[in-house]
């Protein structure tokens, strides 16, 4: 009879075993399968070209998570079989041991699942959120809005309590049937293992309090930014609703840059223009996908900020979440970067991102400081945002610097404000309608094939839009609240004494303003939400002397203004300029004018107007325009085809106190003239149809905005013909440009003109491209720094007196 039970108790204990390891496989398979497939029906070729070419790796990035499965299938088991052993006693059917472990392992995904969209919809979204949605409505008697988490809190600690109780007893059991020696040998591996466990669990204690901060060392430098934050969305910039109060609270010891901007509204360039108080132009880096020769001339050539503090005896670190890869682009001068290795320019990343989302039992399971250690990709994921890991790193990483002898530089960067706008609760709802059940509920829903095809939609409707920018509002709260907590920890520990903080970001958003949609780095339509952001300086010896500044001021003035506060020489290879007469309060206006570009965009780029036959400037899609670079660690970068079009396509400006001017590249430039006090969504051009003044009295801004050597010319050759290769091949017109024999080919033209006037545009785009091949010159405008026009605000600002170059 003990022998019967025994062998029912390893039959039912090896069925769930089995059952469990068999799902869970499946469950991998069923992801690597969704994935190929997936990829497969994209309808972009550098997804096609990098599955052919980088299959191999793609499947290595799926066997990673292997473990990850295991993981949860050792986990699972051990708190299924319990279960299932105990309905199961008496049952002989096999069938119905392996309907009840599948319906427990459904529950239990089903249960963690709900938990984790409770706290962070972005982490599974679509159909899941949809599940969620009903759920909730069910359980709140038809409104659709969020479980509370006690539910789930509550059932986890019951069910972990009554598996632990279970286990307990059963190596109890165990220990007193094992001989004596065994007994001590097990007594003290859980003695241990218990003692380990309640250590690591502690919170560690001591470390630095107020009254031990060092004041007498130089100061400390923290930067705290995230991604896409606006500067005219916090609150202590005037914007109507409260979403950052732990801002304002700091911004009313600090001084309040509200008018300051960046040159291009991307990541990669803002960055390296702040560190290294450099315009684009400058440093040379005018795009997101740059190759391993431009990349080595901007780490070489260029004063960046960390590399001169570390010179000067700073430890120098950088933080972030995935926004924070931006910091892998390249050598910044960082001693540390405490992220991912993963490099945002490189095609492993968008391949683990997409990995990820094919298995989502990984971050359902392991978004946590212990799934980051196992799999760090999953730290830098977009999908598995988790804003709060990243504050416990910084302030674990504060304490470090803290107890070192030498002064820091610590750069954060969050990537909670960047689209989606995924927020977790109950940023979530904190400023949305409670009854809204439209589309993109917890985030911007898109898909990244349609996206880079197409853009952007633009068919939202009002109410679509609203809850867009209630999400974003929230996300805002929820960068606040864990810029609070750093704080809060500054105080605590005395770093606020010595430490200058830096709240800041790399660019704006559009967010549906008039004339624009979405995204940023477009154009300059609409306002300048783009380039607009917060530049909060917090000067320990200077809280008691707040100042709010509403001149404009440029993110490349931060490292001169960083380096003359800390006494140090500013090299005179920077372009910015100290604000410290702003902050002394020597002057209330500098005379500073904002000088910018747009980005590169990953979908279809024209510019220029279709106007009296004019031809637009055009390049194409990321998937045309973009390349695995298998020698420079399969980095995407531009095509050299490419490389001299995306600069020439540019839209610029140049942005005074009052007037901004605009310029969009064609094969007539067009300007734009707008008064800004007037007219501060850029709606009326106060210029005509051939680029000339409206009324007189505005002629004589219009001269003083536009650079007197404005116009320069760009010769296109050598590599030219894979621009006109690549169009060609697109239209599939090849024999339009063949130099063979063409009795026996159906020549599309007569007389130099296509015959069907449906290829019209076809071919002007074509000849274009030949142009530039055959090395014409073609008119391209490009505005210059040191500003060779006179400011129409005052006299031309004096250079910074020269300094010996500090880098």
């Amino acid at each position: 009879m003990v022998d019967a039970g025994k062998d029912s108790r390893r039959r039912i204990r090896r069925m769930v075993l089995r059952t469990v390891v068999i799902t869970h496989g499946l469950a991998f398979l069923f992801g690597l399968i969704g994935f190929v497939v997936v990829l497969s029906g994209m309808d972009n070729s550098l997804a096609q070209t990098a599955w052919q070419e980088q299959g191999g790796m793609m499947l290595l990035q799926h066997a990673a998570y292997l473990p990850a499965y295991v993981l949860i299938a050792a986990v699972t088991f051990l708190l299924i079989h319990p279960v299932v052993r105990r309905w199961a006693r008496r049952e002989r059917s096999t069938r119905r041991i392996v309907a009840a472990t599948l319906l427990l392992l459904l529950g239990f995904h089903g249960f963690f699942a709900l938990r984790l969209l409770s706290l962070h919809p972005i982490d599974l979204g679509g159909v899941f959120a949809s599940v969620y949605g009903t759920i909730s409505s069910i359980l709140s008697g038809g409104r659709w809005t969020r479980i509370p988490s006690s539910y789930f809190d509550v059932t986890t600690i019951v069910v972990a309590g009554l598996a632990a109780v279970y286990y307990f007893v059963f190596l109890l059991r165990a220990f007193l049937r094992t001989r004596r020696a065994t007994r001590w040998i097990t007594a003290s591996s859980v003695g241990l293992l218990a003692a380990g466990t309640l250590y690591a669990a502690v919170p560690a204690t001591g470390g630095p309090t107020p009254d031990d901060a060092r004041t007498d060392k130089p100061y400390n430098i923290l930067i705290l930014s995230s991604d896409s934050l606006r500067g005219d969305r916090l609150s202590c910039n005037g914007y109507s609703r409260a979403t950052s109060p732990r801002i304002d609270e700091l911004a009313g010891k600090s001084v309040n840059f509200t008018r300051a901007f960046v040159p291009t509204a991307s990541t990669t360039e803002s960055w390296v223009s702040l560190l290294t108080g450099q315009y684009p132009h400058t440093h040379k880096l005018r795009h997101m996908f740059p190759n391993a020769r431009q990349v080595r001339e901007v780490e070489s050539n260029s004063p960046w900020l960390p590399k001169i503090l570390a010179e000067r005896g700073y430890r120098t670190a950088a933080m972030g979440d995935w926004a924070g890869s931006v910091f892998n682009a390249m050598d910044m001068g960082y001693k540390e970067t405490l992220i991912s290795e993963l490099n945002p320019q490189s095609f492993e990343m968008y391949v683990t991102e997409a990995v990820l989302f094919a298995h989502p039992l990984v971050p359902l399971y392991f978004n946590n400081e212990v799934g980051f250690a196992l799999f760090p990709n999953i730290e830098t994921s977009m999908a598995c945002l988790n804003t709060e890991a990243l504050t416990r790193r910084v302030i674990r990483k504060l304490g470090e610097l803290d107890r070192g002898s030498e002064p820091f530089l610590l750069s954060v960067f969050y990537g909670v404000t960047h689209l989606p706008y995924g927020g977790t609760w109950p940023y979530n709802e904190m400023f949305t309608d409670p009854d809204y059940e439209g589309p993109n509920r917890y985030k911007l829903e898109f898909g990244i094939d349609d996206f880079i095809q197409n853009g952007f939609r633009d068919d939202y409707t009002p109410a679509q839009i609203q809850h867009i920018l209630d999400l974003y509002d929230g996300e805002v709260f929820h960068f606040d609240e864990n810029i609070g907590r750093i704080l809060d920890h500054l105080d605590r520990t005395g770093l606020m004494e010595n430490t200058i903080v830096l709240i800041t970001s790399d660019h704006g958003d559009d967010l549906f303003e008039p004339h624009c949609t979405i995204g940023h780095g477009v154009s300059f339509k609409g306002g300048d939400q783009n380039n607009h952001i917060p530049q909060v300086l917090y000067i320990p010896d200077r809280r008691d002397e707040p100042r709010q500044v509403d001149r404009i001021v440029r993110s490349l003035d931060v490292t001169p203004t960083l380096l003359d506060l800390l006494g140090l020489p500013i090299p005179v290879t920077m372009d910015g300029r100290s604000l410290m007469p702003y902050i002394t309060g020597q002057t209330d206006d500098m005379g500073l004018v904002f000088f910018g570009e747009t980005s590169y965009l990953f979908y279809e780029k024209k510019a220029g107007l279709d106007e009296d036959g004019e031809l637009p400037l055009y390049y194409d899609p990321m998937d045309k325009t973009l390349r695995v670079d298998k020698e420079y660690d399969n980095r995407l970068v531009l095509k050299d085809a490419y490389q001299d079009l995306v600069v020439e396509v540019k839209d610029r400006v140049i942005r005074t106190e009052n007037w901004k001017l605009v310029l969009t590249p064609g094969q007539k430039v067009r300007y734009e003239l707008y008064d800004l006090q007037e007219d501060p969504n850029r709606s009326n051009n106060l210029l005509d149809a051939t680029g000339q003044p409206k009324n007189e009295k505005w002629v004589s801004i219009f001269q003083q905005l536009r650079p007197k050597a404005a116009e320069k010319r760009a010769t296109y050759h050598g590599e030219r013909y894979e621009l006109v290769f690549e169009l060609a091949e697109r239209y599939d017109i090849l024999k339009m440009f063949r130099t063979d024999d063409l009795r026996n080919e159906r020549n599309l033209l007569r007389n130099g003109r296509p015959i069907d006037p449906a290829h019209d545009e076809i071919f002007q785009r074509l000849y274009h491209a030949l142009q530039r091949w055959r090395g014409e010159q073609v008119e391209a405008l490009c505005f210059d720094e040191a500003f060779v026009f006179d400011s129409p605000v005052g006299s031309k600002p004096a250079p910074a007196t020269p300094q010996p170059d500090g880098g």
